[in-house]
């Protein structure tokens, strides 16, 4: 997932990623620009919640397993 800031002032938020059609069931390993992965548990609906805080008109990767 890739996520970008087009503004000119730092933003922070929790972002919700559906992954239901990923095949993952109860958690994903999620990792930012190749960092130490997070362990991460689904909800029932199959999404999880990554906080992201990105500079003004920056942007950031984040790779799930």
């Amino acid at each position: 997932m890739m996520v970008f800031n087009p503004t000119e002032q730092p933003l922070s938020d929790m972002l919700k990623v559906p992954l239901y059609y990923t095949g993952l069931t109860n958690t994903t390993s999620v990792s930012q620009e190749a960092g130490i992965p997070t362990v991460y548990t689904l909800d029932r609906l199959y999404n999880v919640y990554i906080p992201v805080s990105l500079g003004p008109y920056n942007l950031t990767w984040f790779l799930f397993q």
